[in-house]
């Protein structure tokens, strides 16, 4: 019995193999080469010097070492100690999270300080 299911399932593999290697495509189911090839007059080359190509919203974030390679009202910031990556994060303002815990190296941990003399960092947020 099972000599016999397995000679009838050969031979419906052969058929279908059959007519699998001698379709053709009438039915649109073979692949076909894609071409790619854009229209005369559409290339970069045509793109108007008048108009910028689109910036993205958000910046690359400038990576630091310490604090001193960022510029005026800005810390060098690691958010995940400790292996994140230090990058010039703004002082904190009036109301923000902040922090006063300068590791030796001459970067903060998590938050940066307050801005500006008029406010202190009070349990982890600025007030004046």
């Amino acid at each position: 019995m099972a000599r016999y299911i397995l000679m009838a399932s050969a031979a419906l593999l052969a058929v279908i193999f059959s007519q699998e290697t001698t379709a053709n495509d009438e039915d649109g189911l073979l692949q076909k080469p894609i071409d790619i090839s854009l229209p005369e007059g559409t290339g970069v080359d045509n793109f108007p010097q008048e108009q910028k190509p689109a910036t993205p919203k958000r910046k690359r974030p400038k990576y630091c070492s310490n604090s001193d390679q960022c510029g005026k009202g800005f810390c060098c910031l690691q958010r995940r100690p400790p292996y994140g990556p230090r990058v010039c994060r703004p002082m904190a303002g009036r109301y923000r999270r902040c922090g006063e815990d300068q590791v030796k190296s001459g970067y903060y941990l998590r938050h940066c300080p307050c801005y500006l003399g008029t406010n202190t960092c009070e349990n982890g947020y600025c007030v004046p």
